[in-house]
This record gives structure tokens, sequence and C-alpha cells, in this order.
């Protein structure tokens, strides 16, 4: 499954040819969901798909591109992301210095959980709560869900594969899926690893979307690597499938954004030594991406309006 792109090659593609570059490397990532949702749809008795990974693995796109092309093939699909399930943020465990575990399945309200899927397999329309990140509040029915005869539910989030969630599911019966960026990327002697290529990730998206300083993500990201592997990777082993959101051309696309952060926002970077392998990247521009690229959920859209 996973690779090691040369990104000298890379660069030279971007040059030659940008956008065969991005449509060749969108087409096998869609690949491996295509391949995933035949195996879903031809399985009638089917009605639940986990969709586990990591922070910055992409579950978010990989859920929402999995939910269309199940429909094309027929199925009803709805998607219930586990972060609705937190409990209040006043109630949320600690970690050892004090701080809140926000990694921790422990964060999840799994009776609430139970008691909504439960309810829902039985084809009753169940209200279905939604977590207000802003007031660290959960509110519960607010919104209503209805299980139809060849319905396929898609529960995407950070633990859905642990057993603290499985056994609250009201299901057995279910397909498991464990997404993450798996491969990865060289330049002469220098490696990029996956870990580093999600940090960076996560410190673009962090700074453009949460308005978070690299220093706040930094300084969290060990915390996120311990949650990581006590309570989420462990569980891959035994996924029915595994995608690799690695792509190719995503390093041209994250200095570029590096590159435009430090110009609009006057960000600092400092001596972020993940950040530092972007400078071998030869920029590419991000409006040459499709609508529905999962690099969306890392860099903010292009928009012509703002080159107006």
């Amino acid at each position: 499954m996973s690779k090691i792109y040369n990104l000298e090659q890379i660069n030279r593609e971007i040059e030659n040819n940008p956008r065969k570059l991005i449509l060749d490397t969108e087409s096998r990532y869609r690949g491996q969901l295509y391949q995933i949702a035949y195996k879903i749809a031809n399985d009638r008795e089917m009605r639940m798909v986990l969709m586990a990974g990591p922070s910055c693995a992409g579950k978010t796109t990989s859920a929402r591109l999995l939910k269309e092309i199940l429909e094309r093939m027929g199925r009803d699909v709805i998607t219930i992301s586990l972060d609705d399930f937190f409990i209040d943020r006043a109630l949320t465990p600690l970690l050892p210095d004090g701080s809140k575990d926000y990694d921790s399945p422990r964060a999840i309200n799994t009776e609430l959980m139970k008691e909504c899927f439960t309810e829902l397999f039985t084809g009753r329309k169940t209200g279905f709560p939604i977590y207000d990140f802003v007031s660290g509040r959960s509110i519960k029915n607010h919104h209503i869900l209805e299980c139809k005869y060849n319905t396929i539910i898609i529960f995407e989030g950070l633990h859905v594969l642990n057993p603290l969630i499985t056994k609250s599911l009201g299901t057995e019966k279910y397909y498991s899926i464990y997404v993450n960026a798996m491969s990865t990327f060289k330049y002469g002697k220098d490696r990029l690893n996956t870990l580093d290529l999600r940090l960076i990730r996560r410190i673009i998206r962090d700074v453009s979307r949460r308005n978070y300083s690299v220093r706040h993500t930094l300084n969290a990201w060990s915390d996120v690597c311990d949650a990581e592997k006590k309570y989420i990777s462990k569980y891959k082993t035994n996924c029915d499938s595994i995608v690799d959101t690695t792509h190719e051309f995503e390093l041209g696309i994250l200095r570029a954004e590096m590159e435009l952060l430090q110009q609009d926002k006057g960000v600092n970077f400092g001596n972020a030594k993940e950040l530092k392998f972007l400078q071998y990247a030869t920029e590419l521009d991000k409006s040459l991406l499709p609508d529905t690229t999962l690099m969306w959920e890392f860099v903010d859209p292009y928009k012509e309006e703002e080159e107006k």
C-alpha cells in the first residue's frame, strides 16, 4: 500500500504538466474508494461502515467521496461524525498535567451513542446530536435521521474502531476502513515520513482555518501522537480495507500555502524542522485543484473573487 515518492521527479511533473499530475493522483486516490464501494454495495446486508484514522489523515473527505460513490450505486447513505458525540467540554477527562484530553475515547458519550444507534437501526426516526465547538456543549436531538431498507451509515472519526466505541453501535456487522497518509517522500538523502506530513497538514490547517499559532500546534502534537498510539493505530491491523490519502502533488500545494500564510498573515514558522522539507518542493497553484480534492481539508479554497 505505502510508496516512496521521488520529489525531484514530482517537481519535474509540476513544471511540465501539473494538470496531468493532479488528475492522475486524484484518480488513484478515488480508485481506492471505488474498490471499497463495490464491496460494500454488493453486500445487501451491510448497514454500517466505520472509517477511522489519526489526525489530519483525510477522513472527512474520504467519507464524503465514499458516500457519493455509494449513492451513484443506488444505496441510500447517511454520514455521521464521531465528533458529534463529544461530552461537554467541562466534563472532558484530564491528562496527567491537568490539561483536557480531547484525543481520548473517554471524551465520547458512548451511552448517548448506543441509545441513538440502537433506535436508528429499528427503523424509527431518531434524534442525533451535534457538538458546538464554540460553546463546548453537546446539542442533543439536533437533527432527525431515519434508516431506509437500503441505507448505509458511514460513521467516521478518530476512535470508531476502538472497542469502547464498536460495542456501542447497535450492530456487530460493519465494514471497517482505516484512513491515513501511508506514503513517504524522498529528496536525495532526505526523507519526509508520514507522521511529519500529517503535522505539516495540521500546522497549515490550524493557522489558516483555526487561527492557532504554529507553536500551539507543535506543543500539542506529542499528545496527539501519544493518543494515536494508544487508541487508534493499533486497530488498523484487523480492518477490511486501508486507504492511503498521500497525494503526490501535495507538497507543492502545502509549500505554496505556507508562503502565502507568511506573506498575508506574517506567520513565523520558526525552526519547525518538519516544514524545512517543503523547501525542496516546487510550488503548485491551488487554483488547479478540483472542487472535490482532499487538499481542501488543509488549505483554504482558491476563490477567483479574492484575486480581483
